[in-house]
């Protein structure tokens, strides 16, 4: 059965819990619980949704119910970008939280904000190829049925974000994934390794426009980081700026 690209619109906020694969957030407001998170520019269709259990690191059998939605931003059927945002429905007890998101050491940029391992927060930005191939993931499956069914492009090669906050009774974990051709840079040459594409940590430096563009990325994601950390503390929403676009000398 073909889902209609156009889904509905909500004219309030809109409600993770309630909302259904094809609806479109055009007021850049998600909610999930008493919380409401901003979103980039733009429309963002949900794709896929799924509800967990984030486990604490006293006991396994305990832990926090987390709802996740996966978003899309599209221009003329092309991916411009993704979100996935997950954070706990509400707030309970734990001093320790199971999952550690700063272990991994092959990224581009790495803050853990000085956190401590039992409330870790940590911002992650690196590249990412092959993505939408067949993957694990609660949203693949929904989502790349979805793509196939509205005949949307796909890139090889997109940038990514991931940020995750853990402190006491909630949890927040974001990921972006962001095409940098929409930004003004030319497509990847190998799209086939990780380790030998343009992106990539070893290969990026050596190219002054990629190199450049990291930095914008990364400020970017830095303040993404703010946003989502004063949203997750029931402080003032922070917008959200577009994606930047290369500063590319003519």
């Amino acid at each position: 059965m073909m889902i209609a690209l156009l889904g509905i619109t909500r004219a309030y906020a809109f409600d993770l819990a309630l909302a259904n694969q094809g609806d479109r957030v055009e007021d850049g407001i998600v909610q999930i619980g008493a919380r409401e998170f901003a979103l980039p520019p733009g429309v963002w269709i949900l794709t896929a949704k799924h509800k967990r259990r984030v486990s604490f690191r006293t006991t396994i059998d305990e832990g926090a119910d987390v709802w996740t939605g996966y978003f899309v931003n599209l221009k003329d059927k092309q991916f411009r970008a993704a979100i996935e945002l997950g954070a706990s429905v509400s707030s309970t007890s734990t001093r320790r939280w199971l999952p550690e998101p700063c272990k991994r050491d092959d990224v581009y940029f790495k803050d853990s904000f000085n956190s401590h391992i039992d409330f870790p927060e940590c911002l992650l930005i690196m590249h990412s190829i092959k993505m939408f191939e067949r993957s694990a993931q609660p949203w693949w499956q929904p989502t790349s049925l979805w793509f196939a069914e509205q005949g949307i492009k796909l890139p090889t090669t997109t940038l990514a974000a991931m940020y995750d906050k853990y402190q006491f009774g909630d949890c927040l974990l974001v990921k972006v994934w962001w095409n940098p051709e929409f930004a003004g840079l030319p497509p990847s040459k190998n799209v086939t390794q990780w380790s030998k594409n343009d992106w990539h940590k070893d290969r990026v430096e050596s190219d002054p426009a990629r190199s450049a563009y990291m930095q914008q990325f990364i400020a970017w994601s830095q303040l993404m980081s703010d946003t989502y950390r004063a949203s997750l503390n029931k402080k003032p929403m922070i917008a959200l700026p577009d994606f930047p676009l290369a500063k590319i000398e003519r």
